[in-house]
């Protein structure tokens, strides 16, 4: 359906059995594509994976980054919790 849209076919962006690193490479890609819409970013998603406020969310980048490597943030700056991760 989003081919129609201009969108390419998927690829798996890694695997893992860790929740952790799953939940937290999921916002990091988020976070890399532009960042949600509802924080006034480019990606296709409408919300983020991990609230900002979230407060495990820096044990979720913590295991991400651990199992599947640091990211750039490409999303609009704001404050969130645990601080602003990627490189």
């Amino acid at each position: 359906m989003l081919t129609t849209k201009g969108f390419g076919s998927m690829h798996l962006a890694g695997q893992s059995i860790n929740y952790g690193a799953i939940r937290g490479r999921e916002q990091q890609l988020i976070d890399y594509l532009g960042g949600a819409l509802s924080i006034g970013g480019s990606a296709r998603n409408k919300i983020n994976g991990i609230a900002d406020f979230n407060p495990n969310r820096p044990f979720y980048f913590s295991d991400a980054i651990a199992e599947f490597g640091a990211l750039p943030d490409n999303s609009p700056y704001r404050l969130r919790f645990g601080g602003n991760y990627g490189l």
